[in-house]
């Protein structure tokens, strides 16, 4: 337990030592700053990644509760629909930036991506929640207007 304490001046010393993981988190930053550049947009995605991961756990858990196998092709496909997300924001972000007359949708745009990831990932974490047997008349009503909406 001693050594717990001491572990942000491990990963300090680690950072500053090591060339190569300087510039690689001075690259991700960069990344970040140009793909978002607004505090608000920052807060959105932020948002966006907690859901994801609460989707993650939640489908995890349902998953324990009926009693199927986690298996490594159910988290490929996290990471495959992490993959898509984040190319979607990517493009959306700089062709934004880019394209003549899109300057001021480019955080309008971005918001809606990140908002129909948040509405996706949510109707996904109330499905796992009915999976794991919670039993609420909110839940169900929400899914039945999501399904009914798209014609299901």
């Amino acid at each position: 337990m001693k050594a717990l304490p001491d572990l942000p001046n491990v990963l300090n010393k680690t950072v500053c030592d090591f060339a190569f993981y300087k510039w690689l988190g001075a690259c991700i930053l960069a990344i970040g700053e140009y793909v978002l550049p607004g505090s608000a947009l920052k807060e959105t995605a932020l948002g966006a990644v907690a859901i994801l991961l609460l989707d993650t756990l939640t489908g995890t858990f349902a998953s324990l509760k009926s009693g199927e196998a986690i298996s490594s092709a159910k988290f490929g496909r996290v990471a495959v629909k992490i993959l898509g997300y984040s190319s979607v924001i990517a493009v959306a972000s700089i062709a934004g930036q880019t394209l003549p007359g899109m300057k001021e949708y480019h955080q309008a745009g971005l918001m809606g991506v990140f908002g129909l990831i948040i509405v996706t990932e949510g109707i996904s974490v109330l499905e796992n929640v009915q999976k794991m047997g919670v039993k609420s008349e909110v839940v169900q009503t929400v899914l039945d207007r999501f399904f009914q909406a798209r014609g299901e």
